[in-house]
C-alpha cells in the first residue's frame, strides 16, 4: 500500500511539474489551447493554485529520493526491455529463411528488414557498452524466469495434489473413468516435469523463502 502511495505521488509530482513548465511557457501555451486566452487563463491559474501542493512535495526529501529510484528501476526496465527486442530483431534479420518467410521473399522488405538491423546493431552496441546495464538486465532476466518457475511449481504441486485425492476427481469428472485417467495421466507427466524443477536445490530454496 505504501510503495502505492509513493507511486501516485512521484507520478503527481511529474504532472504537476510539466503544468509548471507549459504555464511558465508562452509559445507552448499559445500552441496547445489554439491561442484561446480563456484556456491560457485557466492553465495558469491551475498552476499557480498546485504551486502550494507541488512545494510541499518537493520538499519531502524522503519521497524525492524514493521517485529517484523508480524513475532509475523504470528506466532499467526500459533499457533491459529494448536490449532483448533489438537482440532478438537483430537474430531474426540473420536468419535469411525467416525474413524470406516473413516477407514472402519480397526484396524491397527484405532490404528494409536489413537497414533496420543495421541500424539496431549500432544501438544495441551503445547499450553494451554500459557493462552494469547488461549484468542488471541479466540479473533481472535471472530473477524473472525462477518467479516463473515458483509459480510453475505451485501449480503443479497443486494439480498433483488434487489428481491424487480420489473423492475429488470422482467428483470434477462426476465419476467418468475416461476423465479421471485423462487426470491420471497429466498428473504423471507434471510429477516429471515437478521432479526436474526441484532438484534444482537454489531454486526450491529461493521459492520457499
Amino acid at each position: 500500500h505504501h510503495k502505492t502511495t509513493i507511486e501516485t505521488e512521484c507520478k503527481e509530482i511529474l504532472a504537476l511539474e510539466k503544468l509548471e513548465l507549459l504555464a511558465a511557457n508562452t509559445t507552448e501555451l499559445a500552441d496547445k489551447t489554439h491561442s484561446n486566452a480563456t484556456k491560457i487563463a485557466e492553465i495558469k491559474t491551475k498552476a499557480s493554485d498546485s504551486a502550494t501542493r507541488l512545494a510541499a512535495l518537493k520538499g519531502n526529501s524522503t519521497l524525492i529520493k524514493d521517485c529517484a529510484i523508480i524513475a532509475a528501476a523504470e528506466r532499467l526496465e526500459r533499457d533491459c526491455k529494448e536490449l532483448e527486442e533489438l537482440e532478438k530483431f537483430i537474430k531474426f534479420a540473420d536468419n535469411s529463411t525467416a525474413v524470406a518467410d516473413k516477407t514472402k521473399n519480397n526484396a524491397t522488405k527484405i532490404a528494409e528488414i536489413k537497414a533496420e538491423a543495421s541500424k539496431d546493431a549500432t544501438k544495441l552496441q551503445n547499450l553494451e557498452t554500459n557493462s552494469t546495464l547488461v549484468k542488471l538486465c541479466i540479473i533481472i532476466a535471472a530473477a524473472e524466469r525462477e518467479k516463473h518457475e515458483c509459480e510453475e511449481i505451485k501449480k503443479l504441486e497443486t494439480f498433483i495434489a488434487f489428481a491424487g485425492n480420489s473423492s475429488a476427481v470422482a467428483d470434477k469428472t462426476k465419476n467418468n473413468a475416461t476423465k479421471a485417467g485423462e487426470i491420471e495421466a497429466q498428473s504423471s507427466k507434471d510429477a516429471t516435469v515437478l521432479a526436474k524443477l526441484k532438484s534444482n536445490a537454489t531454486l526450491v530454496s529461493d521459492c520457499a523463502a
